[in-house]
């Protein structure tokens, strides 16, 4: 069968500190992502856990730093709900509380925000309501499952999103 080149070069624990800091300085990030980059480049466990703990101690690497910002981004640029994010955060190694924590100082007007533009986008692309539908956003109907599906992908506890689609049904009327 064929087998898949590893063009990385092994790097030494000294060059992995400095690029790894140089990383760290440009831009947040958490501990297993560095973790994951010394794994790359082949460093022993033993390595790894030195250059991220140097790491962590002068202050280039802190997850309760990092969460926060991920969580900022993910809700205003991707749209993300906070039920995707904590899952994120999660796959990313990060404490549950760090994780909770950074959820729960974000403004919970604004994930409203969110959530409504993103509805409002989603209802712009969609179908004009078929022969027989008064009302396409009654509960029930094929818009407002495919609403919420929507919004529950992005990561929106559901009781928001019924919210936000009888905010959106009363705006229209």
């Amino acid at each position: 069968m064929f087998q898949r080149k590893n063009n990385v070069k092994q790097v030494s624990e000294e060059d992995a500190l400095a690029k790894l800091a140089q990383l760290c300085s440009a831009s947040e990030h958490c501990r297993q992502e560095m973790v994951d980059k010394c794994a790359r480049w082949g460093l022993s466990p033993e390595a790894t856990g030195r250059v991220v703990a140097r790491l962590e101690k002068e202050g280039f690497v802190d997850d309760s730093r990092f969460a926060p910002l991920f969580v900022r981004d993910k809700a205003r640029f991707s749209g993300w709900g906070p039920v995707k994010v904590r899952m994120q955060l999660k796959a990313k190694g990060v404490d549950d509380f760090v994780a909770d924590d950074a959820i729960a100082a974000f403004d919970p007007g604004e994930w409203h925000d969110i959530l409504l533009k993103a509805l409002r986008s989603k209802l712009r692309s969609a179908p004009a309501p078929g022969e027989g539908e008064a009302d396409k956003l009654s509960y029930g109907s094929r818009l407002f499952a495919s609403l919420v599906r929507f919004a529950l992908q992005r990561g929106f506890e559901y009781d928001e999103v019924r919210r936000a689609i009888d905010q959106i049904a009363s705006d229209v009327e």
